[in-house]
């Protein structure tokens, strides 16, 4: 536990915080890569309870690739999964379509 500006803060780090290549061929198609991230010390329903009684959370992706998209012609080419196990397409702290 830390603080930012006199808040507590606490973070949880996971197995996915270093950089990785991901496809060396070029194009996959849509949904070929996975990458599941497991958070260490907490189960998954530690970080949804702790989620849910936060007053502020935020997460952070890195995503670095040359020539790719997240986004082709209006169509989503990449989505992360919500622990509800829905295939979200927002990223950069955009809100969700269906907001």
């Amino acid at each position: 536990m830390t603080d930012k500006n006199g808040v507590g803060v606490t973070v949880l780090s996971h197995d996915s915080e270093n950089r990785m290549l991901v496809n060396i061929n070029g194009y996959g198609p849509s949904g070929s890569y996975v990458q599941n991230v497991n958070y260490l010390g907490a189960s998954i329903s530690s970080v949804a309870h702790l989620v849910d009684i936060s007053s502020h959370c935020e997460q952070f992706i890195k995503y670095e690739c040359l020539d790719s998209a997240l986004l082709y012609m209006g169509n989503p080419d990449g989505w992360w999964i919500s622990r509800e196990g829905e295939a979200m397409t927002y990223w950069g702290g955009a809100t969700s379509a269906d907001s």
